[in-house]
């Protein structure tokens, strides 16, 4: 039988964080199986099943979507016929102890085969050997994996023509760090260490069995392969030593929450690959503020949130420019316009920042635009929002109003095109349009936006539009 993941939300992509069980596990209805990671949260997922789980058919890092298979798995009998479940356990432990151990005995010393190789003729034969161990893993892929077949495959070219004693001199060298480190590689990963002269501890992922792997390796490759050639350029972190900061004084490390974790990887892939261009205005919004007041007032028993004016107006501003509504696709070179717009918000938690989706604002009213804004806070804060209303925005709204900054330059949620900015609103002396001093409440409009599809003049206008809506709110929000 094959456990399917359940409904998580189809507008977000969804990557496997952890796998909890192994190919052996007796596992119970509602044990967790995985922890599965969108852009903005993680998620258990429980087994429905009681049961031994027999195979497992996806690894850590892989994409899944709804209703996809995770895993096989054999139905426990009835009570009456699995009395004896510890038992099992400990027979499966002790098969894995023995496989684990058979593993190592049968595993060949790479390091005295190819050193001895060396001490003799050129190292042909065991070079040679060596090629032919890779070339039939790589023609035992699958067809979906032709491409990393073909990608290898000229790099495998390449090698047979260098001098074949010093590359096996260099294989003898990664083979021993790899011991040294206790990582284990299958045989075409170690080749194309040796063959991209890779650190193999900068290689830090791992299939759920602990190896690197053939796709591990060409992922890591690809990734941090020189423009140049076939160089490879230094990770873009390096560890941080201890030693930076102990002569100064003592350290603390702590753990970064799984919530930072992803979304220091996510922005800063959005900061890398978006050219962002900031924009900036001062919107008087005496009136607007009014009627927040207004509203207050007349619903005392409702909760009000300002921000649900903001989205109100955004949403507005959106349906005068489509394409500050778009997203980008360069893999296609097109333009992806919706012809929906759904306002994120982004939500400080003690875990994180989180973004949480109003559907459809334009169509709602400023008390259920502010229910939303409280129930999602709510949630966010607790951990408990869902894949679904996390998903979906074509537009980003985030607020440091809690705070006196006037200005700041957020970073577009992708695949968003643009992002607002808004800062707490200070009553401040203006010049009125009649050249007559006046004081006016002023709340500052920071935009970002992805100059790939939004240009210099586009963004300011839209941001104009957004000013003077919020200036006139009177033909969009009625209290």
């Amino acid at each position: 039988m094959k456990f399917k993941i359940p409904v998580i939300g189809a507008d977000v992509e969804i990557k496997i964080s952890e796998l909890l069980v192994k190919e052996g596990d007796l596992v119970t209805n509602g044990q967790a199986l995985t922890v599965l990671e969108s852009a903005k949260s993680t998620m258990d997922i429980p087994a429905d099943f009681d049961g031994k789980v027999t195979k497992i058919l996806k690894e850590a890092g892989d994409e899944i979507v709804e209703g996809e298979d995770l895993l096989e798995y054999e139905a426990a009998a009835e009570k009456s016929e699995k009395t004896d479940v510890s038992s099992m356990q400990v027979k499966i432990a002790k098969e894995k102890e023995a496989t684990d151990e058979q593993v190592k005995d049968d595993e060949p010393d790479e390091n005295e085969q190819v050193m001895s190789t060396v001490k003799g003729v050129g190292g042909t034969s065991s070079f040679q050997e060596m090629v032919k161990e890779v070339e039939d893993e790589m023609s035992s892929l699958s067809e979906e994996k032709t491409l990393q077949r073909n990608y290898f495959k000229p790099e495998i070219n390449k090698l047979l023509k260098k001098s074949q004693a010093a590359l096996v001199v260099r294989h003898a060298i990664k083979i021993k760090k790899l011991k040294e480190l206790k990582i284990y590689a299958t045989a075409a990963a170690k080749f194309l260490i040796t063959t991209f002269d890779i650190d193999p501890a900068d290689i830090k992922e791992r299939t759920s069995t602990g190896r690197i792997d053939t796709m591990i390796a060409k992922n890591y490759i690809e990734k941090h392969l020189s423009k140049s050639g076939n160089a490879v350029a230094e990770p873009t972190e390096k560890p941080l030593p201890d030693s930076l900061f102990t002569k100064y004084g003592t350290i603390e490390r702590k753990k970064l929450s799984k919530i930072k974790q992803f979304s220091a990887k996510f922005l800063a892939k959005a900061s890398a690959e978006v050219p962002h261009v900031a924009m900036y205005q001062d919107s008087y919004i005496d009136d607007i503020f009014g009627m927040y007041k207004k509203a207050k007032k007349s619903k005392p028993d409702i909760k009000i949130s300002f921000l649900a004016f903001s989205v109100k107006i955004v949403a507005a501003a959106l349906q005068k420019f489509p394409t500050m509504n778009a997203s980008i696709d360069m893999a296609s070179n097109e333009v992806i316009y919706k012809n929906f717009s759904n306002i994120g918000i982004a939500i400080d938690t003690p875990n994180g920042l989180v973004v949480g989706t109003i559907v459809e604002p334009k169509s709602l009213t400023i008390y259920e635009i502010s229910e939303k804004i409280f129930d999602l806070a709510e949630k966010a804060k607790a951990g408990k929002l869902s894949a679904d209303e996390m998903g979906g925005s074509t537009f980003t709204i985030s607020s440091i109003s809690g705070t006196s900054t006037k200005y700041f330059s957020p970073i577009v949620n992708r695949p968003n095109v643009g992002i607002l900015g808004l800062c707490k609103a200070q009553y401040t002396y203006i010049v009125d349009k009649n050249k007559e001093p006046a004081i006016k409440l002023t709340m500052p409009l920071s935009l970002s936006f992805d100059h790939r599809l939004i240009d210099g003049k586009e963004g300011s206008l839209f941001l104009e539009e957004v000013k003077t809506m919020l200036e006139k709110p009177g033909d969009i929000i009625k209290i």
